[in-house]
């Protein structure tokens, strides 16, 4: 009694998301995820070294800035 209530369970979601017209979409296979990670690595690494980049810049032209005098 207790498998086929499981085996209820676990279908049940599958048929009713058909029946109220939600889409699925198929799974990737291992290549193409790989080839989409290794995309998201690549433009992930070039993000950070353009920040890198950004930030010594932005580091750099604080050095320049003459400071003002504290009054006290």
């Amino acid at each position: 009694m207790s498998a086929l209530l499981l085996l209820c369970a676990l279908f049940s979601g599958h048929l009713l998301a058909h029946r109220q017209g939600h889409d699925y979409f198929p799974v990737q296979s291992l290549e193409q995820q790989l080839l989409h990670e290794a995309d998201s690595d690549e433009l992930r690494s070039q993000c950070e070294e353009a920040a890198a980049d950004l930030r010594e810049h932005h580091r750099w032209q604080d050095a320049r800035k003459p400071r003002a005098p504290h009054c006290q």
